[in-house]
């Protein structure tokens, strides 16, 4: 830890990819110990590629090995007020159905908390989480929309429709029920929308298997 420390605050992006490797294995061996200091690193992160690595390099070995401990356990991370500590946090909880597909159900009720985060870097991992748990169970990651287009502005819809666009090809139909509103947002988008490329994105999707 004396050496993995400098090596994330003082050497800049290289030396963040060595230390989280560090981060990583120490974690697997104490990670009462290591899981506040990656929070504390997680906060001073410069871009999206630093927390996504910390995510994966540093979080993901004892999430994915201990998931029934350290999925709950990293809940709290979601409500952070640093938005590069809630990117890691659910960059982790969209892969864990990845090696895990039983904790898909979990992992997308904890994607259910951060639909309406006003970070796009936030939201685009938000999209990425849906998608990955859509691959892991297309019939639950469906029911998702549901539950929040109905009435959702356009924070929320500009998730969905980032999720739509990028969605793998065979749960395309089950989300159709999203084109009228995808459509109605962009002929009159609420002020503070952003990207309208995904959503444009997601109504070419939808449209096609209307064909």
């Amino acid at each position: 830890m004396p050496l993995a420390r400098p090596l994330w605050d003082e050497y800049g992006r290289e030396g963040r990819v060595v230390a989280l490797i560090v981060f990583g294995a120490l974690e697997l061996t104490a990670p009462d110990t290591i899981m506040p200091l990656l929070r504390e690193c997680c906060r001073g992160c410069a871009s999206w590629e630093d927390a996504d690595r910390l995510a994966i390099d540093a979080l993901e070995p004892v999430v994915r090995r201990l998931s029934d401990e350290w999925l709950t356990r990293i809940v709290p991370w979601l409500g952070d007020e640093n938005k590069w500590v809630r990117r890691a946090a659910i960059t982790v909880v969209a892969r864990l159905p990845m090696k895990r597909p039983v904790f898909t159900s979990r992992c997308l009720a904890l994607t259910e908390q951060l639909p309406l985060d006003t970070d796009i870097d936030v939201r685009r991992a938000v999209s990425f989480s849906i998608r990955l748990c859509a691959k892991a169970d297309p019939a639950l990651a469906c029911r998702f929309p549901e539950a929040h287009v109905p009435g959702a502005g356009p924070v929320a819809v500009w998730v969905l429709c980032d999720a739509v666009r990028s969605a793998d090809r065979r749960i395309v139909p089950a989300l159709r029920p999203l084109l009228p509103r995808c459509e109605a947002w962009l002929a009159d988008p609420m002020p503070g929308a952003q990207d309208r490329r995904s959503v444009e994105g997601a109504i070419r999707a939808l449209r096609e298997v209307l064909r």
